[in-house]
């Protein structure tokens, strides 16, 4: 009973902390005119607002989203991310947001940069040869890391519930100890 006190406990805490900062938000990047941070699909806005850009970025398939000069929209990798310079001070990312002046979208070459979470809990298959096939991974809502379901244990069961909530059919075959590749 303890165990699951625990686990309620920091659940609350973690779900609290994430409702202090805008779902995502990664900080204030510098960003370069000539040698674009985040070089894929530029959106200009007249009405964009952080929640706008990501949904523009997520809907191209991409990890990161950028609002930059209060109307511009930078989408971006997990390499370009990595890539940033050091983070700096929020407040260096001071253009009121077109579409909405209480939020900030960035700055002269600067980048309100933030991660595209999961609108809710997600599951996917990785490293198979088709989309029927693979590692199963999943992430939770308003988060952006994926991980790897542990294949201890990982039975037919558990394969035809994981095919279930990736609308395919039953399960034809379970393979464990790597078969698609290293998990996370």
């Amino acid at each position: 009973m303890a165990g699951v006190w625990a686990a309620f406990v920091l659940l609350t805490i973690i779900q609290w902390t994430r409702a202090q900062a805008p779902a995502g938000y990664e900080g204030c990047f510098q960003d370069n005119i000539f040698v674009r941070a985040f070089p894929h699909e530029e959106k200009w806005d007249g009405q964009l607002t952080n929640a706008r850009c990501v949904n523009h970025c997520r809907n191209k398939g991409y990890a990161y989203a950028g609002s930059q000069f209060a109307w511009q929209c930078f989408c971006g990798t997990e390499q370009n991310f990595q890539s940033l310079p050091l983070a700096l001070i929020d407040s260096s990312c001071n253009s009121d947001c077109s579409g909405n002046n209480a939020e900030k979208c960035g700055g002269s070459l600067k980048l309100s940069v933030y991660a595209v979470v999961a609108l809710q809990n997600e599951a996917r298959l990785v490293g198979g040869s088709n989309n029927r096939e693979g590692r199963v991974e999943v992430r939770a809502a308003n988060t952006k890391d994926w991980g790897t379901v542990c294949d201890s244990g990982f039975d037919m069961d558990d394969a035809m519930a994981a095919c279930k909530m990736l609308g395919h059919g039953d399960a034809e075959d379970v393979r464990t100890s790597s078969s698609f590749g290293q998990g996370k």
